[in-house]
């Protein structure tokens, strides 16, 4: 198994619309303060998956706690369309946080895809550092204003959840570029523990 040669975020916005995000800089963008990481894109993607059940018989809806058809088949795409693309990424999953007390089935919605999603991963036997990031950190140091100067911001199309992953990919790699040790714990087979790249001897 190849892992990636640079550094990979895959980010995750989980719910009734999943989105996620890819991308790929060069290693100088995250080593050396002069070389801008939105410059410095090898590879960037995104996009947007419906996890929303829509069921004719109400009776037939799952139980809170399980797992919908919607929300398996999500988890299948994201596994073998997305992370499995990209071994050795690190992956960033937006964390949940509960703001009002509901019956609704879609709130709780982040909470069984982000389990299945990491049982998933973990199964995988493929080497990925999972990580969390609050949706009001990504959302306030990665603001529309920010994306739009960027052109990283399209109206058209309803991405907004493809657009929040994006932020949490960005704002981890800011991260990663200002915390040596987050390098190394998110990429180990590209950085040591202390941020600074490996170097490899050829045999």
């Amino acid at each position: 198994m190849e892992l990636v040669t640079e550094p990979t975020v895959i980010s995750i916005d989980p719910g009734g619309t999943t989105g996620w995000s890819v991308m790929t800089v060069h290693p100088d963008a995250l080593l050396d303060p002069d070389v801008p990481i939105l410059a410095n894109f090898i590879h960037r993607e995104n996009g947007q998956i419906r996890a929303i059940p829509t069921l004719a018989n109400p009776r037939a809806t799952p139980k809170a706690r399980d797992l919908s058809e919607e929300e398996r088949k999500c988890v299948r795409i994201l596994m073998h369309d997305v992370i499995v693309k990209w071994p050795g990424a690190v992956i960033v999953i937006e964390d949940f946080i509960l703001r009002k007390k509901s019956m609704d089935r879609e709130l709780l919605s982040p909470v069984r895809l982000t389990a299945a999603l990491e049982w998933a991963i973990d199964a995988s036997g493929f080497p990925y550092y999972i990580d969390r990031q609050a949706p009001s950190e990504a959302k306030s140091q990665i603001t529309d204003e920010r994306m739009k100067r960027w052109g990283l911001y399209k109206r058209a199309g309803g991405m907004e959840h493809a657009r929040d992953a994006d932020r949490h990919s960005i704002l981890y790699l800011r991260k990663c570029k200002q915390n040596g040790g987050k390098r190394g714990l998110a990429w180990p087979h590209l950085f040591n523990l202390d941020g600074s790249p490996k170097v490899y001897v050829a045999a």
